[in-house]
């Protein structure tokens, strides 16, 4: 089986998936990726390096580059990206984090409410009402 890739994606585990897909079952499959310059990881992370190397080597408008400085600059940028990623999920799991100790602490209070007896109740009540006088008077 042969896979002939058309761009490159964000994440290198991706493109290593679709490489993977074409040796299945003992075949060694072969892959392909043609990337045009215009790719966004191109623009996005080498525009730059990768003009000047072009300009220098001054190729024919229609022959492909073969080119080892090209593919460490795509798989630069395909980490990049992964590591941005990477980041984003973990600020994302800490805010979770926060939100779920904000959400276990409102149920422990509603709990409390639901099951107290009237005696417990009305101490509760004069404790939130003491706890709002207190930040109201360090607010202002």
């Amino acid at each position: 089986m042969f896979v002939l890739g058309t761009e490159r994606h964000e994440a290198l585990r991706i493109d290593n998936q679709l490489r993977g897909r074409s040796g299945r079952q003992g075949d060694p499959g072969s892959s392909q990726f043609f990337v045009s310059l215009d790719d966004n990881l191109f623009k996005i992370f080498g525009s730059e390096k990768i003009s000047a190397y072009i300009n220098n080597l001054n190729p024919p408008e229609d022959t492909s580059l073969e080119n080892k400085f090209l593919s460490n600059i795509l798989n630069s940028a395909q980490r990049k990206v992964e590591n941005l990623n990477f980041d984003l999920r973990k600020h994302i799991l800490e805010y979770d984090d926060v939100l779920n100790k904000q959400r276990q602490f409102f149920y422990e209070q509603r709990k409390k409410i639901l099951f107290a007896n009237q005696d417990e109740l009305q101490q509760l009540i004069i404790n939130l009402i003491t706890s709002i006088k207190l930040s109201m008077v360090n607010i202002f």
